[in-house]
């Protein structure tokens, strides 16, 4: 299944297909994927996660594959003091899904806020993610994020992405 969203105005953006386990990533961002990144994130729901053996199985809810997505993101070890800030039942795409907001910190000391909302959908997990420096970036562009967030959804009508 092709998924549609409005790309945001001033963002440039690549399309990364990762063949080793099945996912497509389009990552965009608007002065550089330091400073803010927003991934769309396709990926069947048995491939494996680069820092965790969990796995996301058919017919999961979404608050379970919430946690097989935080496994993973606890496990990174790129990142120090990763903590979630809030999680709870979230739509994507008008499915039942989940929104994780969560904050760490990079090798270099920079701590960066993220938002995920994901979805199972017809046997694979989509996932918007959105992250930045907790200064200026992060509340700077979320109102870009929830933008392109409302604009998803799972088919082929419209702009296809």
């Amino acid at each position: 299944h092709e998924f549609v969203v409005e790309l945001p105005a001033g963002w440039r953006h690549s399309t990364v297909v990762i063949n080793k386990d099945p996912t497509l990533l389009r990552a965009l961002t608007r002065e550089g994927f330091s400073l803010q990144t927003i991934t769309i994130l396709k990926r069947q729901v048995s491939s494996d996660w680069p820092n965790t053996r969990k796995k996301v199985t058919p017919g999961m809810l979404p608050q379970e594959v919430a946690e097989v997505f935080l496994d993973n993101f606890r496990a990174n070890p790129t990142l120090t003091h990763q903590q979630v800030l809030n999680q709870g039942p979230a739509t994507l795409g008008g499915r039942p899904g989940f929104r994780i907001h969560y904050a760490y910190r990079v090798r270099s000391g920079l701590m960066k806020q993220g938002l995920c909302y994901g979805a199972v959908i017809d046997g694979a997990l989509y996932a918007l993610l959105y992250e930045a420096p907790t200064r200026h970036y992060f509340a700077r562009d979320l109102p870009t994020f929830d933008t392109l967030k409302e604009s998803f959804h799972v088919g082929s009508n419209g702009q296809k992405s």
